[in-house]
């Protein structure tokens, strides 16, 4: 079952661990990481990952929760 993912999350890929910060082809994206920015991807997401790096995933099936 795919996950559905929302602002603030802890995801990882099995390399990266992070916090969910845009949800682009949802249109939800916060005041650090606003759509002005980051619109233009237009689909997939982005991650703040725990070494302070900005990570953009097109596809979120490579991601799961992390509780």
């Amino acid at each position: 079952m795919k996950d559905t993912f929302r602002i603030g999350d802890r995801v990882t890929d099995g390399a990266i661990t992070g916090k969910v910060v845009c949800l682009i082809g949802a249109g939800e994206f916060t005041s650090d990481y606003p759509a002005s920015q980051w619109g233009y991807l237009e689909s997939g997401l982005l991650v703040l990952s725990e070494d302070a790096s900005l990570v953009y995933f097109p596809d979120a099936g490579l991601l799961r929760r992390v509780e």
